[in-house]
């Protein structure tokens, strides 16, 4: 829906729904920024909020749209969980936000956080000076993937006081989300 060809009555909605949006996700965010978690209170109520929002701005077409996309965003990330490459609050935020975006946009917006993870994440390895030990682990990985078949990638209950090696993921997430927001935005000009 182009936001800029609605009348102020149609476009409130969707902008409103935007804007809770990108506050719940900056809170959520700064919340894994600083402890890496992000806790279940914060999920469930941005979902729910999502479901109300949606259900506001669309209707029934909404709701439905939004639990599209959270049963999208669970099949495509569920194996990352499972191999521990997604925490269980990063698989149920991206879930919460899908409620909002639907399964379009987020897949897109979970493709584009991706790459923005990957920036961060080779950032702390230059800043930390673990390229090379993380690399050698990637290896080793992969060759025990061919040899063993899917584990786990790391073991994160040894990771106290080695927060280096972890990507607080509702930060990259973010940063995709209000860029699809601008870039639609914009878009719509």
């Amino acid at each position: 829906t182009d936001v800029y060809t609605l009348s102020l009555h149609d476009a409130l909605p969707i902008l409103i729904l935007q804007m809770t949006l990108l506050l719940f996700m900056a809170a959520a965010a700064v919340k894994d920024y600083r402890s890496y978690w992000v806790p279940n209170e914060l999920i469930l109520a941005g979902a729910l909020n999502g479901y109300i929002l949606r259900f506001w701005a669309d209707g029934s077409g909404g709701v439905i749209d939004g639990a599209a996309g959270m049963v999208l965003i669970f099949i495509l990330c569920a194996g990352f969980f499972v191999l521990s490459m997604f925490g269980a609050g990063d698989l149920k935020l991206m879930m919460a936000m899908a409620v909002y975006m639907g399964p379009v946009k987020s897949v897109r917006i979970l493709i584009v956080s991706l790459v923005f993870g990957a920036v961060i994440s080779l950032l702390k390895m230059l800043k930390y000076d673990i390229c090379r030990e993380r690399f050698r682990y990637l290896l080793h990985y992969a060759q025990r993937l061919q040899r063993h078949g899917a584990e786990p990638y790391m073991d994160m209950s040894h990771l106290q006081g080695r927060e280096h090696f972890i990507i607080p993921f509702a930060v990259p997430l973010f940063l995709a989300l209000a860029a699809e927001i601008v870039v639609w935005t914009i878009g719509s000009l």
